[in-house]
């Protein structure tokens, strides 16, 4: 059929045409996704696993071995590929294209079931093994803190409001706090001084161990009694 004469002979069905473009044109802009960095999902996790001291022969039959086959068991699986280097194991997890991302995290969270529960199968010197499945978070906000009146331990506690108010956000799922100074104190001592009291450095870390025990912020022990602050 003539294109050009079916207009001119319906033209109330040509501008009907048009105006249901038009409208479901407007509609798709409306709910169209504006994202710079748009979600994707990745059906894809890694699992490291540390063997320090093995050879790459090792790891393969005593660790990369014996994971995949509690991998391989999943009904989820498609397929997997493996590395082992030396002290390291490296299995990549790809689960089948049916499933959806609502339900992926249940699927992850059955292999680490898995994992955990070949895990005292593996030689006592391995690790045990960790799943990775945040490849597709996407980060779109970078917030840096700076400040010279304040020391590196307040610092940290602000980070950890920020940090506690962005994740109770809406939309917003994951938080990292990189850059932080760790605390540490550090000990000097006088060998003459240890000596003259009899003690040696094995003595003197017994005591420091037995003395820095972490204890309840609303009670203490003092003389085998228990005092509560208040």
């Amino acid at each position: 059929m003539d294109l050009t004469r079916y207009s001119f002979r319906f033209p109330t069905n040509v501008w009907l045409f048009v105006v249901i473009f038009l409208i479901g044109g407007v509609i798709a802009l409306n709910n169209i996704g504006r994202l710079e960095d748009p979600a994707f999902t990745i059906k894809q996790v890694k699992v490291l696993t540390q063997y320090p001291g093995a050879s790459a022969q090792q790891v393969e039959t005593e660790v990369t071995e014996q994971l995949e086959i509690a991998i391989q068991q999943m009904p989820q699986l498609r397929r997997l590929f493996s590395l082992s280097t030396p002290g390291s194991s490296d299995i990549t997890v790809e689960v089948k294209s049916t499933y959806d991302s609502d339900v992926l995290p249940q699927i992850w969270d059955e292999l680490r079931k898995r994992l955990s529960d070949i895990s005292g199968q593996l030689p006592s010197g391995a690790q045990t093994p960790v799943v990775y499945d945040d490849f597709g978070d996407v980060f779109g906000l970078y917030y840096a803190l700076s400040a010279s009146d304040f020391s590196p331990h307040e610092m940290r506690e602000f980070a950890r409001v920020i940090r506690r108010e962005l994740l109770a956000t809406e939309g917003v799922a994951k938080v990292e706090v990189n850059g932080v100074l760790q605390e540490q104190i550090v000990i000097y001592v006088d060998p003459y001084q240890i000596s003259s009291l009899g003690m040696s450095f094995p003595d003197l870390m017994v005591l420091l161990n037995n003395n820095l025990q972490p204890f309840s912020g609303s009670r203490i022990q003092v003389n085998g009694k228990k005092i509560r602050l208040v």
